[in-house]
């Protein structure tokens, strides 16, 4: 295979995947509005790493039906990314209503009044997703799927020389970048409308979670039975979990902190390198450190935790956008009234309160960060220094030499070291759990205090 072969097989892949995420994320991210237990459902597929599930359908992605699996099992890792998407963009200018008024008045028509309306949302949703499709790498190289990433890691893994393996990525990265560039720009250009109303979801809204479900977790999941023999066997794997754990925390600690911090069009922008891909981004990073001045940080932790921090950003973005729209500002202004309070027994309640308001999604969108780094293969083999191997790159190279009990308690252990570190978090925001200061003289505060 050639890289040019690679590119066309993973465009058209991509698009396939573009195309139904377009039609599906819209109808789940709107009964995940309805019910917010439904997000939790829709964000499992994060939890599970994609080494299991290339694992767990390597002999179907082989097999003569390995493209069309190939393209489900994309499109189910992807929902939760393209659900918070388009459940965090803005409203178009022109909204459903509209545009079928227009349409029944004889109005104008075509395709510009389409993208500026009800289309402009998936197309961005499509958009993303194609990226997100085109440039995967992990169940690609394990049920061997021709595309571009598997050649170039092969071949910079391989001893080609970093400037040759950056000329190959050229092309690729420019499909990329053309295809964020166009909708970044559409988006802007286009202007923004007032939220639309959520609705009724479709019926099959929630039946495509269940589908991404059961397809990227409970079948993967399965097969993990074997490992519970040999856990015992692979606790010499601590050291990798350790460092990978490590690495992880940190790298979700600085996503959600810019996540929080920046302003929106800045935190958008740098968004963007996050969603070429961790192959585009470790290899540019590798790049940059190996620039005068930069040298000397090469062999340390910092590439792969700036490489994961960018990987994260996009993540973040749109898991603390979707949270913060889940909580009522008057609720929360009521936690900073009882906050406020003289009496300590209603500012521990406070404190509770605003917990269970936002502290518990906070603490869960963390979770998820955490999960995705600490599970990513391609920008921790690149990037991560030779004393400190994360856990994720070494399995790779052992899912190579087959399947055994001894690779399923390996990748139980890198699930229970994710969940326990989850809930260590969780545990300790609740710990530190402090409710939001008091704004006196703001609308709420005014109403509040009239009689």
């Amino acid at each position: 295979m050639t890289v040019p072969e690679g590119v066309l097989a993973a465009a058209i892949r991509g698009l396939a995947v573009a195309l139904l995420l377009a039609y599906v994320a819209p109808a789940a991210a709107r009964a995940a509005t309805r019910q917010p237990w439904h997000w939790g459902l829709l964000l499992l597929p994060l939890f599970t790493p994609s080494l299991l599930v290339g694992t767990c359908y390597s002999g179907l992605l082989h097999g003569a039906a390995g493209e069309p699996c190939y393209v489900l099992l994309l499109a189910t890792r992807l929902l939760p990314i393209a659900a918070l998407l388009a459940a965090w963009l803005p409203g178009p200018p022109i909204d459903r209503r509209a545009h079928h008024c227009a349409r029944m008045m004889g109005g104008p028509r075509g395709t510009g009044l389409a993208l500026r309306g009800p289309v402009r949302n998936r197309a961005v949703v499509g958009a993303v997703t194609f990226c997100l499709a085109f440039a995967e790498f992990e169940l690609a190289s394990l049920g061997a799927r021709p595309t571009w990433t598997v050649w170039l890691f092969d071949a910079q893994t391989g001893g080609l020389p970093l400037a040759e393996t950056l000329r190959a990525a050229v092309v690729p990265v420019l499909i990329e970048t053309g295809v964020l560039g166009s909708a970044v720009v559409w988006l802007v250009v286009s202007g923004a409308g007032p939220a639309e109303p959520a609705g009724d979801p479709p019926w099959h809204a929630a039946l495509w979670s269940w589908i991404a479900v059961a397809v990227a977790v409970l079948l993967p999941g399965a097969t993990l039975a074997r490992g519970l023999s040999d856990l015992r066997g692979q606790l010499q794997f601590g050291t990798e979990l350790g460092h990978g754990a490590l690495l992880a925390g940190a790298a979700a600690a600085s996503a959600s902190g810019m996540a929080v911090l920046l302003p929106r069009r800045v935190l958008a922008w740098l968004s963007l390198p996050g969603l070429l891909g961790g192959l585009v981004l470790g290899l540019g990073i590798q790049s940059l450190f190996q620039l005068p001045g930069l040298q000397t940080a090469y062999d340390t932790p910092l590439p792969l935790l700036v490489g994961w921090t960018l990987l994260l950003l996009p993540i973040g973005a749109l898991l603390l956008g979707v949270t913060a729209r889940m909580v009522p500002a008057a609720a929360v202004h009521q936690c900073a009234l009882l906050a406020a309070a003289k009496d300590a027994t209603p500012r521990r309640a406070a404190g509770r309160i605003h917990f269970a308001l936002s502290g518990i999604r906070h603490a869960g969108a963390v979770g998820v960060l955490f999960a995705t780094a600490f599970f990513e293969v391609v920008a921790a083999d690149l990037l991560a220094p030779a004393s400190m191997t994360p856990a994720a790159p070494r399995l790779y190279n052992l899912l190579h030499y087959g399947q055994s009990a001894g690779l399923a308690a390996m990748v139980l252990w890198m699930c229970g070291t994710a969940v326990a570190a989850c809930t260590v978090l969780t545990a300790g925001w609740r710990a530190l759990a402090r409710p939001p200061a008091l704004r006196i003289g703001g609308p709420l505060s005014r109403s509040s205090a009239a009689p």
